[in-house]
């Protein structure tokens, strides 16, 4: 910027405006110029705006004040519920989030998948059974439940777990049997003759039935209530069948028909054959 003869502007002949687009604001006391300087505006408070939308806002970094210590942490329990999605699963790369379970008894794998747990030698299987009780006031051996469709190897040992129990009525016993495929397993009188009631849990164990080894299980016996004992014998029952078990029934009767006999909770399990 120059002047017309001996004006100057701030003592100067010329100004110079180095910003492309850039202005200055000059005044004149009739013999020179002055630059009017521009001065910063007014700061103005958030509270005294009007008219703003909540977008209109300028951009601000929220990460500290939201982090843990922050003045404004968030719980992640406060959040909203997530969607369905893998995004933040943990890895074996990454720290993050457990991913959604199956429902079907699986346990999580370090590398943040689902697994069965691992069956072979050992494994226990429920072959069958039935938690519905089922009673008797025969005098003579009878099924009691019955456990069909059954498909246990002969090699595979077998336990059997089941309460039983006798009602008062008469001073005398009761039976406690089974049949393995139609063959009936021998007889036991499992209660006293103590006319009152009395109650217990059965246990027997069938080893594996192969040639040479077929007979003598192993009978536990718990009881409760008045007839109080526990004992542990083993039988030599009848050869026990060296085929697949495909039904294993509870039988029993009482020595008097005043006398109900009742069977509960029954589960057969076998073994794995190694």
């Amino acid at each position: 910027m120059a002047t017309e003869g001996s004006e100057t502007i701030d003592g100067s002949a010329t100004d110079v405006i180095s910003d492309n687009y850039g202005a200055k604001h000059y005044y004149s006391d009739g013999s020179n110029w002055f630059e009017v300087p521009l001065l910063p505006a007014a700061a103005i408070a958030h509270s005294a705006t009007t008219g703003q939308g909540s977008g209109d806002h300028h951009a601000q970094a929220h990460t500290a004040a939201h982090a843990s210590g922050g003045a404004d942490a968030i719980k992640i329990d406060d959040l909203a519920a997530p969607d369905d999605n893998t995004g933040l699963d943990f890895s074996t790369s990454a720290h993050g989030l457990v991913p959604k379970g199956t429902n079907a008894g699986n346990f999580l794998k370090d590398d943040g998948s689902w697994a069965a747990p691992a069956g072979g030698s050992g494994a226990i299987t429920r072959e069958g059974g039935s938690t519905t009780e089922a009673t008797t006031t025969s005098t003579s051996l009878v099924d009691i439940i019955s456990a069909a469709s059954l498909s246990i190897a002969a090699g595979a040992p077998i336990e059997v777990i089941y309460v039983a129990r006798k009602t008062s009525g008469a001073a005398n016993d009761a039976n406690s049997a089974f049949t393995i495929n139609a063959t009936n397993v021998g007889s036991e009188k499992v209660f006293s003759t103590t006319n009152q009631a009395e109650a217990f849990v059965e246990n027997w164990l069938f080893g594996p039935r192969v040639t040479n080894y077929t007979g003598v299980p192993r009978h536990i016996r718990l009881a409760s209530g008045p007839a109080g004992s526990y004992d542990i014998t083993a039988h030599g029952m009848l050869t026990l069948p060296t085929v697949t078990v495909t039904d294993l029934n509870t039988r029993g009767s009482v020595d008097d028909a005043l006398i109900t006999l009742g069977h509960d909770e029954y589960h057969i399990y076998s073994w794995a054959v190694s």
